[in-house]
């Protein structure tokens, strides 16, 4: 598997880093060595599924990768930590955090959801996604009903977690778009 993974062609690593992105008996460093390939093909995969990355692992790649798609790859992986979610969001690529966003799995610190908030007044991409995120806090819905569109208003405020006074607070924001 270490010949395999240093081969020359692309195609034999990126059948390697699909056959291995998943397997938590595959060889550390083999799995290491995928993860850090020069090609997307190859370590995207990994960067996403594979179990034996540590955080450490992600953070030193993230602080490394000038790559969007290396970081949407990591931005998709089951159970995000705040501490990996903060490290792509300070990388301040917009498609990675989108992608984060996305992920109802990853863990995301109030504060920096707050500043993403705040962002997605100039990056409308994001608001469709932080308005679908599970378990949003009841300042975040509030913050979000003053800055979304309709559509996405109404998806707020269709939202069933939502405790009272959150719900009254959106639907007085949308009775006031209304008037």
């Amino acid at each position: 598997l270490e010949l395999l993974a240093r081969d020359q062609a692309t195609r034999v690593r990126r059948i390697l880093a699909e056959a291995l992105k998943s397997v938590a008996g595959a060889p550390p460093q083999v799995i290491q060595s995928l993860a850090r390939d020069a090609e997307d093909v190859v370590a995207c995969p990994v960067l996403e599924f594979s179990p034996l990355l540590s955080d450490e692992d992600l953070l030193e790649i993230i602080a490394a990768s000038g790559v969007s798609s290396r970081l949407c790859a990591i931005s998709r992986r089951s159970n995000l930590g705040e501490t990996i979610s903060d490290a792509i969001v300070k990388r301040d690529d917009r498609k990675a955090v989108a992608e984060l966003l996305a992920n109802g799995s990853a863990q995301i610190r109030e504060e920096t959801l707050d500043k993403l908030i705040d962002a997605s007044v100039q990056e409308t991409a994001w608001q469709p996604p932080l308005v679908e995120r599970p378990a949003l806090p009841s300042g975040a819905v509030k913050k979000l009903a003053g800055i979304v569109a309709e559509t996405l208003l109404q998806k707020l405020q269709s939202r069933s977690d939502l405790d009272r006074e959150t719900a009254r607070a959106v639907s007085r924001s949308r009775s006031l778009r209304l008037c």
